[in-house]
């Protein structure tokens, strides 16, 4: 964050307004950087896309940023975007099987991207005859982080 809100970074942002075709999206940037709106954007970007585990089309509406500023999103252009996460995730999976010697039996979701349908959808594509459960997302963590902390500190 410290690099966004530079000197340096506003400089190469006004440049690039300059120098632009089409300067507006750059001048909504250089009011996120100035206006230091970067928690206010990614707030709304994390409620988003909580909105599009629920439906299939959400608005993110940025009005902090520009009045009228409003997105509307579709969940398959998330998933579009997630790909590259997911297969990430996908080789984390299949270490943990190799070193375990064999095959799950259950897959255990937890945490906020356990929520989502396009993670859910992709793991059963990926691993078909595996049950996936979904935890009490959020809970769940902190039980887990509770339940290690014992392990080390016990």
């Amino acid at each position: 964050m410290s690099d966004f809100y530079s000197e340096k970074r506003a400089k190469a942002i006004s440049d690039y307004i300059f120098a632009s075709e089409d300067p507006i999206p750059l001048m909504r940037l250089k009011r996120v950087q100035q206006r230091k709106l970067t928690h206010q954007m990614m707030h709304a970007i994390e409620m988003t896309k909580i909105d599009l585990s629920e439906k299939l089309q959400a608005d993110l509406a940025l009005p902090f940023i520009e009045t009228s500023l409003n997105i509307t999103l579709q969940r398959e252009q998330i998933a579009q975007t997630m790909s590259n996460w997911l297969e990430k995730m996908f080789v984390m999976i299949d270490d943990a099987i190799k070193e375990a010697g064999k095959d799950p039996k259950i897959i255990y979701l937890t945490g906020g991207m356990g929520l989502s349908p396009l993670v859910q959808e992709a793991i059963k594509a990926h691993y078909p005859n595996v049950e996936i459960n979904v935890a009490d997302a959020f809970s769940s963590v902190v039980f887990g982080a509770l339940l290690k902390a014992k392990r080390l500190y016990s």
